[in-house]
């Protein structure tokens, strides 16, 4: 599961930073484009869902996904 986010509102999200958050914009741009483009060069392994949805969508996405497996 990718739960994708614009680096700009997930940093907003802490009100401390690690040294993961702390990386620049850039780095966190880079991290996301390398993530969908693994999901996108193998689609059947990987589920990207908009982290902007209500956490009831989001968790029924992952639910319906994951029960399709068991």
């Amino acid at each position: 599961m990718v739960l994708d986010l614009e680096p700009q509102a997930g940093l907003g999200r802490f009100a401390e930073r690690d040294r993961i958050e702390a990386q620049s914009l850039e780095f966190h741009q880079r991290v996301r484009q390398g993530f969908l483009d693994l999901a996108a060069a193998d689609p059947d392994h990987y589920v990207v869902l908009d982290a902007r949805a209500a956490v009831d969508e989001i968790a029924a996405a992952i639910r319906e996904r994951v029960e399709a497996l068991l």
